[in-house]
């Protein structure tokens, strides 16, 4: 799994954010919102390596490449949008 919380450049929890990953080796590619609290989860991806990008609805794009997916862990990543 996957999971995160998206924040924006003030650091308040950003809502309603489009969170995309992608596998390029496999071209997988799942989207989630972000919810109210600004958390996203992606439960049962493959193992392998991703990239992660963030519609930061409103604020400035966010993208992190090479996010790596482990068997029986959850690999948690939080992203901020916006920071300069």
């Amino acid at each position: 799994a996957l999971v995160g919380r998206v924040t924006g450049s003030d650091g308040a929890p950003l809502a309603n954010a489009t969170v995309t990953v992608r596998n390029p080796a496999t071209g997988l590619e799942r989207s989630v919102s972000t919810n109210a609290q600004g958390e996203y989860r992606f439960p049962f991806l493959p193992v392998g390596g991703y990239s992660l990008t963030v519609d930061g609805a409103g604020e400035a794009d966010a993208r992190v490449a090479d996010v790596r997916v482990a068997l029986r862990a959850a690999t948690n990543l939080p992203v901020r949008v916006g920071a300069t």
